[in-house]
């Protein structure tokens, strides 16, 4: 007991096969290229990913690279990729 997370542990509903970064009007997915779609993705992704992390490292920007398993200056570069705010 209590080493597995079963899904009434997560505290709401699990939905399965989906991906957030998808959701509003699926059939803009369908007029881009299969590359304009993933780099769109992938950007909410980053932003989402990036932005969440150093809010709960409270803009310390040390601390949110290390919970990214990545070197500070490279968190720092793609924060300016995305034009990421670090309230600094």
């Amino acid at each position: 007991p209590g080493s597995v997370i079963e899904p009434a542990d997560l505290g709401g509903p699990v939905e399965e096969d989906r991906c957030p970064f998808l959701e509003g009007d699926q059939a803009q997915w369908l007029r881009m290229s299969y590359k304009e779609a993933k780099n769109a993705v992938l950007e909410q992704f980053n932003r989402a990913y990036l932005g969440e992390t150093l809010a709960a490292a409270n803009g310390n920007i040390t601390l949110a690279a290390r919970t990214c398993g990545m070197e500070r200056q490279a968190l720092q570069r793609l924060l300016k990729r995305y034009r990421i705010d670090t309230g600094s």
